[in-house]
């Protein structure tokens, strides 16, 4: 499995209202977890992809988010190339 690769959205510690102007918490998501929800959209629209995972035997959302999560950990691989 890859990394996360950081935050999707990096932030300027200032704005995010701490205390002294620091971060208040949780980051939020990760790059890799970015990947994986826009890889979600497009496996959803596709019609053939969705029949597959339907009768992949281990159910609908587990087969779509194994798929999003190979497809975002292909994008983090060829991104640090």
């Amino acid at each position: 499995m890859a990394d996360n690769s950081g935050p999707a959205f990096p932030f300027q510690p200032a704005f995010m209202g701490g205390a002294g102007g620091g971060p208040s918490g949780n980051p939020g998501m990760s790059l890799r977890d970015w990947f994986a929800g826009r890889a979600i959209i497009g496996i959803w629209q596709n019609r053939d992809s969705m029949s597959v995972a339907a009768t992949s035997g281990t159910g609908l959302a587990a087969q779509t988010a194994s798929w999003a999560y190979e497809v975002a950990d292909a994008m983090l691989a060829e991104r640090s190339k």
